[in-house]
């Protein structure tokens, strides 16, 4: 009896145990699916050196609520360039009949012109005359079946997805025999890869994420690639096309870009006094066959009373008058190589002052410097800043109601050090 009462137990311990191996299965209940996104989006820092450099814009980017530029072009280039800029930049593309097609921007002004582009899949050319600086792009990554129709002869493009990789094995650009790519160096100069029967020599070209490219090829391809951020397999819709055109019989091994016809950095904003005479002057890196063509806020100048040079890389305005002149002027620059629009200067005709105006010693409060100007009611001021009281840079202007004008700048910090002046006009 004692016997079978222990058995007993023994099999109601199992069928307890059971019975609680059991109850844990069913609360912790069948693997749930996990749900992804449909789209990934983020941001991309691409370093802009000072000189010449190839980028491409791997995310895909429409306006939106607080963008440089309210448009519906997507990657409008004032978008994609929406970072801090200390100079003159210009952003080349090539055409669809080979030539180039540049913009610049000027600080204090803008671009000249607002409906270039730069597509995921394409590559630009930048000009950077001033300090290097960090661009920062925000948009969406791609999906889908991308195609970039890459044609015979030297072409601008880039990898379609933002991803760091070899050329052909991991981005799955179509490598045919007879074939050269080619890479900017930090120094200006090109590394070359060719495509032989046995593969990349000297060695597969890796591509950074934002950096474009030189494609040489011998015949038209179209490089293609599924990609999706969720499965490569189960691809979105719609699909993603886009064409790269052949640069023009400019481009040759032993000259990539020195073909196209950039201009230097243009002075910016101009301020000058009535009956006072302004010379713009445009000078190309490559002036040979140059043509030009002045505008004033977008309308053609041609040469008058108190107008010369409005076809010519000098343009001259005498006897200003406060109003008529006033305006953005640009300088359109062709050559068989290609266009470049560019600001010239905004010109404003003020009203200068008579003598020298006098400044009071700022007083330092949280963070901030306060200045006291004494000036004479109505006149035109720029107030400038130095560190070493030899290269003046304006910080602000302003046209004072009264005789004396408050002005609250921020103080220098970490041992920076600046001096204040007033410039009038």
């Amino acid at each position: 009896m004692a016997g079978e009462l222990n058995r007993m137990r023994s099999r109601t311990k199992l069928f307890v145990s059971f019975l609680l191996v059991l109850s844990c299965l069913l609360r912790q209940g069948a693997p749930a699916q996990t749900v992804y996104s449909v789209n990934a989006v983020g941001f991309i820092n691409t370093a802009i050196p000072t000189g010449y450099s190839l980028i491409s814009a791997h995310l895909l980017n429409s306006s939106w609520t607080g963008a440089p530029l309210q448009t519906t072009i997507p990657n409008a280039v004032p978008n994609i360039f929406g970072g801090v800029r200390t100079s003159c930049l210009g952003v080349t593309k090539i055409t669809s009949s080979g030539r180039f097609d540049t913009v610049y921007f000027t600080p204090g002004i803008g671009w000249a012109e607002t409906d270039m582009s730069v597509l995921p899949g394409e590559g630009a050319v930048i000009w950077n005359p001033g300090e290097a600086f960090t661009n920062t792009l925000v948009g969406s990554v791609i999906q889908g079946e991308l195609v970039n129709e890459l044609p015979a002869g030297f072409s601008l493009c880039s990898s379609m997805v933002p991803q760091e990789g070899r050329l052909t094995s991991d981005l799955w650009f179509p490598a045919a025999y007879g074939d050269a790519v080619f890479f900017l160096s930090s120094d200006g100069s090109y590394r070359r890869y060719d495509y032989w029967a046995t593969g990349w020599h000297p060695e597969e070209p890796v591509v950074r994420v934002g950096e474009a490219f030189w494609s040489c090829k011998l015949a038209p391809t179209n490089w293609v690639r599924l990609f999706s951020v969720i499965d490569v397999y189960t691809l979105p819709a719609p699909s993603y096309r886009i064409r790269s055109f052949a640069a023009g019989p400019e481009v040759t091994t032993n000259c990539l870009h020195h073909a196209i016809p950039y201009l230097p950095a243009m002075p910016g904003p101009v301020y000058a006094a009535p009956t006072r005479s302004v010379q713009l002057r445009a000078t190309a890196l490559n002036p040979a066959g140059m043509n030009y063509q002045w505008r004033k806020s977008g309308a053609t100048l041609t040469d008058g009373l108190r107008l010369t040079g409005a076809q010519n890389d000098t343009l001259v305005l005498t006897d200003l008058q406060k109003g008529a002149d006033d305006g953005v002027y640009t300088v359109t620059a062709t050559n068989a190589a290609g266009r470049i629009v560019a600001h010239a200067a905004k010109i404003q005709v003020v009203t200068p002052a008579a003598g020298a105006p006098a400044l009071d010693h700022p007083v330092k409060t949280a963070g901030t410097l306060e200045h006291t100007l004494h000036v004479e009611p109505g006149a035109f001021y720029r107030m400038q800043s130095s560190p070493d009281l030899q290269a003046w840079t304006d910080v602000t202007n302003f046209t004072s109601a009264g005789s004396i004008f408050q002005l609250s700048l921020p103080a220098p910090t970490n041992g920076v050090r600046l001096f204040y002046r007033l410039a009038s006009p």
